[in-house]
């Protein structure tokens, strides 16, 4: 398992700051390495972070992944909302992360950061558990959770669960065979109603200027 690949690119995910751009640049290289089609999905993140200053990166993270409930990094939230499950899950993945030697930052232990390391660092089935149980499914809920196709994160992301299932496989059973939750989003992770509707809005573009 490529751990570094893993890692660079759950660096991807972290609010940008001014070591972004270099943050970016090897996460690309790494996933070139591995795959060339994957690394194709990264040309609109590269165009985005190549064009923006870091005040555009930081209010395009914001607006991608803070705002709205529905494309937080959050995975367990995608997986279970705010019930019981959803805590134990945040427990369980904390217990994996110590196991296996993921550091744990300001962020939940179930946050996008974490879910990366930790699915590399896991070994056998344990690995291919979580993959295809939790990490697999929940991304695919926060993919689905775009309502803009051109976010740059968008296909960023498609690009990790496509390296998922490249090493560990898709589930077998549908997602609501395997605990995670469907229907309608009811709320925001720690019960704050949605800002908006459900479904990222579209980025500011940098190419129109606003007068103040």
């Amino acid at each position: 398992m490529n751990v570094e690949l893993y890692d660079r690119l759950s660096a991807l995910f972290v609010y940008p700051d001014y070591d972004f751009a270099q943050t970016f640049d090897a996460a690309l290289d790494a996933l070139e390495a591995e795959s060339v089609a994957l690394a194709e999905k990264l040309t609109e993140l590269a165009r985005h972070v190549s064009d923006s200053s870091l005040e555009e990166l930081e209010e395009a993270y914001t607006r991608t992944f803070d705002i709205n409930a529905a494309c937080t990094l959050e995975l367990g939230w995608h997986l279970f909302g705010e019930d019981y499950n959803r805590g134990a899950f945040l427990v369980h993945v904390r217990q994996l992360m110590r196991g296996v030697g993921v550091e744990e930052s300001q962020e939940l232990p179930d946050h996008l950061t974490h879910i990366l390391p930790l699915a590399a660092r896991l070994e056998g089935e344990a690995a291919t558990e979580f993959a295809q149980k939790f990490a697999i499914p929940g991304m695919d809920k926060m993919v689905e959770g775009f309502s803009d196709k051109e976010n740059p994160y968008r296909p960023a992301l498609e690009a990790c669960v496509e390296l998922l299932v490249q090493d560990f496989g898709r589930p077998e059973l549908p997602a609501t065979e395997i605990g995670v939750r469907s229907g309608p989003y009811e709320g925001a992770p720690g019960g704050v109603p949605f800002a908006m509707p459900p479904g990222c809005g579209a980025l500011p573009s940098n190419d129109v200027t606003t007068e103040n």
